[in-house]
């Protein structure tokens, strides 16, 4: 994060007739950047509704090991892993994807130069067979159904399977409940060692309510697109959590 807030200023000043987005991720804190954005005249930050519409009106991403280098890729929006911190074991494990398939820059200068391309010699996003290769292997769906759509068929087929099997015997069902008891019992305990440890207000930081009209209005924009236009109702169960189903 700090490297990041040294880079800001510097773009800002190479490139002044560009406005830089600082979107920090959902688990940083917004007034670390918005003290960076105080000393600037054309940052702003925000993270506010989903980021592919920012991706679409983006000339070009930097970012570390965030997913957002995967969803750049797909949108073919020019993305730059800015690695100025080198761990092998999490630079090629769990965060190679997304930054595998960005250019890669490793110091300051390199960053200004590779966006400098994409700003004026028209550098797209990185590209070549290994990245190809790369995202076949992690990525699927891309055609056909959409997600949603995939899930509710496995549900189906599980409901279904679960018709023909046997009933299980007394003994099973108890064993069963009292391992769903023993569960939520630890999930409560954890849950009030999470009051009393700030772990609840870290989690409303990284995943606010939100309120049902606005989920009503994300969900008719949804069938709008998708061109559906069943009668549906939203119910909702708990603070983020909502029932969707037809009148």
């Amino acid at each position: 994060m700090v490297c990041f807030q040294k880079l800001i200023p510097v773009l800002e000043k190479a490139f002044p007739s560009h406005t830089i987005i600082a979107c920090p991720h959902p688990t940083e804190s917004h007034e670390a950047y918005r003290q960076v954005a105080e000393q600037c005249e054309r940052v702003e930050v925000t993270n506010k509704g989903n980021v592919v519409p920012w991706l679409m009106a983006a000339r070009a991403l930097i970012h570390n090991g965030c997913t957002t280098g995967v969803e750049a890729y797909v949108m073919r929006v020019p993305a730059i892993s800015y690695r100025a911190t080198i761990n092998e074991e999490y630079d090629y494990g769990f965060y190679t994807l997304p930054n595998q398939l960005s250019h890669q820059c490793f110091i300051i200068n390199q960053i200004e130069q590779t966006l400098g391309k994409i700003l004026t010699c028209g550098l797209g996003a990185a590209g070549g067979d290994k990245r190809l290769s790369l995202i076949d292997y992690h990525l699927a769906g891309i055609k056909g159904p959409l997600a949603c759509e995939r899930i509710v068929d496995v549900l189906e087929k599980i409901v279904a399977d679960l018709s023909k099997l046997p009933k299980p015997i007394l003994w099973g069902q108890l064993r069963k409940w009292f391992e769903a008891t023993k569960r939520g019992r630890r999930k409560r305990a954890k849950y009030r060692t999470a009051r009393s440890d700030g772990s609840v207000e870290f989690q409303r930081h990284k995943y606010p309510d939100i309120h049902i009209e606005e989920f009503r209005s994300r969900l008719v924009r949804f069938q709008q697109i998708l061109g559906n236009g069943r009668d549906l109702k939203v119910d909702q169960i708990y603070a983020k959590l909502f029932r969707i189903r037809t009148r």
